[in-house]
């Protein structure tokens, strides 16, 4: 599938199927095929998970997650969305794609509301790599460039999380097909995060690599959605996080 026009993606459910992850077909309930035909307001299609390959306006998805990142460090701790819970999960957004802010060393549930027409991109569990920090020792080894460094420790990280499991509106996804690791790009995060979220945050320009998995979705049907990740975090603690989308009708 090279498309995300949403009237191909609602067709594709109206007919009683979904695409997941690894592009097998589940059959869907009859009841939201026949919401489908009359697209009223008892709509209740799953959202459907996009193949990782599926480029989203004339950018990869990796390329996606990598405007995930620079979104989100730019916004300053007081209304991080990441930080700050009852925030607004669209402040500052634009473009295409809506942005979910997980923080996945926690335990919350928290609600968003996404602008119809809107791909969502979800981060299942993504850990960023970033240079300088503090620490003088943080360098790459002689012989070995800074990507392949900070490469190499982001999935170093990731590969101690445990236990994983990604859901969207109840259906499993295999979030080991959709592991997105950037080359080396650059970013400017808010000065103030230093001290609330990373420490390696300068409020300059810097080099980062992010690694992990991400979920893009087709831009929902109208109503409800439900995503729930769960996992062991590298430190041994238990995270849950569920995000409750409520995406409006048309005009």
């Amino acid at each position: 599938m090279r498309t995300t026009n949403l009237g191909f993606l609602l067709a594709m459910a109206a007919t009683g199927c979904v695409v997941s992850p690894e592009g097998a077909q589940d059959e869907m309930e009859p009841e939201a095929a026949l919401a489908a035909e009359s697209f009223g307001d008892n709509l209740d299609i799953p959202a459907i998970v996009l193949p990782k390959w599926v480029p989203i306006a004339g950018k990869s998805q990796q390329r996606w997650t990598q405007e995930y990142w620079r979104w989100l460090l730019a916004q300053p701790a007081s209304q991080n969305p990441e930080l700050v819970l009852d925030q607004d999960c669209g402040t500052n957004q634009s473009g295409p794609v809506f942005f979910i802010p997980g923080f996945a060393a926690d335990v919350y549930t928290r609600h968003c509301d996404v602008p119809f027409g809107k791909l969502v991109l979800v981060p299942i569990w993504s850990y960023l790599n970033d240079y300088p920090c503090p620490d003088p020792n943080f360098q790459p080894p002689p012989g070995e460039t800074l990507q392949e460094f900070l490469t190499e420790g982001a999935q170093a990280f990731n590969e101690q999380v445990t236990e994983l499991e990604a859901r969207v509106d109840g259906h499993l996804v295999k979030y080991t097909k959709h592991r997105l690791t950037t080359p080396l790009f650059e970013f400017t995060g808010s000065a103030t995060l230093s001290t609330t979220f990373d420490a390696c945050i300068t409020g300059t320009p810097q080099h980062g690599v992010s690694d992990g998995w991400w979920a893009m979705i087709a831009p929902p049907a109208p109503g409800q959605h439900t995503i729930e990740i769960t996992a062991i975090a590298p430190s041994g603690n238990a995270t849950s996080q569920t995000f409750e989308l409520t995406v409006a009708f048309p005009d």
